[in-house]
């Protein structure tokens, strides 16, 4: 299985994978989660652990006998005993196991959850900065095309040198960020890179995870593994205290056989340890407690989880909104660009006109790709909260 995922791997080291598939190689392959397998299986042997049974005990003794007239005579004692839990703690023992297993299920499924969402936010800092360049690219093109249009009107006589240079220091002015945002992008790569934990560098497409009309459930019910983890931690207390309210937990079953000078002896019985002392109300009390906390811990988690998801849905939609009206209105600045374009041929527009209106249409796309950015952070938080990513 390891050979095969190292030449799936490669393969998709080849040529730019999409995001879901980078996704399902690093959960198989990142060395993190490995580690949240290698606690989940360990929950098996720690139930094996809480069912076995004690060990039988073992007695062997040689007694000397001296009579009155100096003669020695040998005998010996021997004994057996094995300890075995009631009927009523059995029940609760199987029931406490069981919840080991649960509790390191849902703790696999809550760090899982919690490492996609690690993953997926990476990413989504990566695309924006990706189509920050292309935005910048754009800008550098509109800037080339108005230096363009100037130099043709200097050459013509129509506009003076500054005004050259003018368009000119804008188009080097956006050249110059663009250094910056390769350094960015570089920057946003290895972080994602370097929390997977993989040694080989993945291209990848640059494409947001969740498109700006990408529906979700429009309800505020939530569970997720973070609450199943609280659950599952709540059950093992519960079960815990039943074992400790359990008066008789075990009893000793016993066999002797003694072999004297004249008689040999066969006893068996059993031995019960009394709960006059000890009733471990203590430890039935903790538990419950323990237990009482993991449910306030959901309650309270729920609750805020809730209110989150709310506000998270209201807010999707608002942005929603906004995305339309800001696509309208780079639509209308880009007419507007074009027209003050042919003005400025023409000297029926200014420079200035120009300058401001390339400034409020890149101003846009930015709102534009800030709009699907947080689209996307907000869109994780739900499916996480939703239990998507478990």
């Amino acid at each position: 299985m390891k050979y095969l995922m190292t030449i799936f791997l490669c393969t998709i080291s080849s040529f730019a994978a999409s995001y879901m598939e980078f996704e399902k190689s690093i959960i198989q392959n990142a060395p993190l989660m490995g580690v949240y397998r290698l606690e989940k299986s360990a929950s098996k042997l720690k139930e094996r652990i809480a069912l076995r049974c004690d060990n039988p005990s073992f007695e062997w003794e040689i007694n000397n006998f001296s009579s009155d007239n100096g003669k020695n005579d040998n005998g010996f004692r021997s004994a057996i005993s094995q300890s075995i839990r009631t009927f009523g703690y059995e029940k609760s023992l199987k029931e406490y196991a069981n919840t080991l297993k649960l509790l390191a299920k849902k703790g696999y499924e809550k760090n899982r959850a919690k490492f996609l969402v690690e993953l997926r936010r990476y990413f989504t800092e990566y695309v924006k900065a990706v189509h920050t360049k292309a935005l910048l690219k754009d800008e550098i093109a509109l800037y080339k095309r108005l230096e363009s249009i100037a130099k043709t009107r200097f050459e013509n006589g129509a506009i003076s040198r500054t005004k050259l240079m003018q368009a000119s220091l804008q188009r080097i002015s956006a050249e110059t960020k663009l250094f910056e945002i390769e350094r960015e992008i570089d920057a946003r790569y290895y972080d994602l890179m370097s929390i997977t934990g993989v040694k080989k560098s993945i291209p990848l497409d640059a494409n947001f995870i969740y498109p700006i009309n990408y529906v979700t459930v429009n309800d505020a019910n939530i569970q997720n593994a973070e609450l199943d983890a609280l659950e599952a931690l709540k059950k093992q207390y519960e079960a815990k205290a039943k074992m400790q309210n359990r008066k008789l937990k075990t009893y000793r079953l016993f066999a002797t056989y003694e072999d004297d000078i004249d008689q040999s002896i066969v006893t068996f019985g059993a031995g019960i340890d009394l709960p006059l002392f000890n009733q471990n109300r203590e430890e039935y009390q903790l538990a419950k407690i323990k237990a009482q906390k993991a449910y306030l811990k959901k309650v309270q988690l729920k609750n805020s989880q809730q209110k989150r998801l709310k506000s998270l849905i209201d807010q999707l939609l608002i942005l929603k909104k906004e995305y339309i009206a800001l696509k309208k209105r780079a639509l209308k600045e880009q007419e507007l660009l074009t027209l003050f374009e042919e003005g400025y041929r023409t000297a029926q527009s200014s420079l200035l006109d120009i300058i401001q209106t390339q400034r409020s249409l890149i101003n846009t796309k930015r709102k534009l790709l800030e709009t699907e950015y947080l689209t996307n952070l907000y869109h994780i938080e739900i499916d996480y909260l939703k239990g998507r990513l478990k």
